[in-house]
């Protein structure tokens, strides 16, 4: 009986999903959760890969060309700080420009002081060390080895691809599920308004069950044989 209000509470019988919308949750929904973690643990990985490697780069001079807070805000209005580090360096006669504090990126930060340290400690004008990559000197970097954002980005890409990889992989399970338990909860509806005594009885009893009609005088006269004939 609690199943069965359960379900006048929720409607009944839920609709069954349409081959469209189907197609939607199991297929499209997942893909953004796949690629977007995907191309994070990989460039994750990559910079991981460049940290380790960056400790036994070669290095020249540089001087920072430009120092400053760069400040950023979501559609929740949250703003974030970051530093943003300009620098020029020399290597076999050409010249570069790079703004690589460490492999991973500058990772923002809600308040601007963290920001403003990386700021302080590289003034424009200053002389620095810029540890360039064998072969490819357009690679650079001022603070090598390994360091926190290469790890937040694999650990933040594996969580969105093990989400949209589960969801693409249990998805159409769960939505069958879903509806065998509607398909179940409307059969148990069906049967606890046939076993309830005091449920109404379906119509066809009702009028089976209704009192005939009293006989009329003609009938009367009809079938009483004494009755005198004109």
């Amino acid at each position: 009986m609690a199943r069965m209000r359960m379900n006048r509470r929720h409607g009944g019988r839920s609709r069954p999903m349409s081959p469209a919308s189907r197609f939607f949750f199991q297929r499209l929904f997942p893909l953004p959760f796949i690629l977007i973690g995907l191309g994070v643990l990989v460039f994750g990985i990559n910079s991981l890969r460049l940290a380790i490697a960056s400790s036994d780069w070669p290095s020249v001079e540089g001087v920072v060309v430009s120092s400053e807070v760069v400040s950023s805000r979501d559609s929740d209005g949250n703003t974030t700080y970051r530093p943003n580090v300009v620098y020029e360096y020399e290597v076999d006669g050409a010249n570069f420009v790079g703004d690589r504090l460490a492999f991973g990126g500058s990772v923002g930060t809600s308040g601007g002081g963290s920001a403003r340290s990386v700021v302080q400690r590289y003034p424009v004008g200053k002389v620095i060390d810029v540890h360039y990559r064998p072969g490819h000197p357009q690679t650079a970097v001022l603070e090598p080895g390994l360091g926190f954002a290469p790890f937040f980005l694999i650990g933040f890409g594996f969580i969105f691809f093990s989400v949209g990889l589960a969801a693409f992989l249990f998805m159409p399970r769960m939505i069958a599920m879903q509806e065998d338990r509607s398909d179940l909860s409307h059969v148990d509806q069906v049967s606890d308004k046939a076993s309830d005594p005091k449920a109404p009885p379906p119509q066809s009893a009702q009028t089976s069950r209704r009192p005939a009609p009293p006989p009329s005088r003609l009938d009367e006269e009809e079938d009483n044989p004494f009755r005198d004939r004109d």
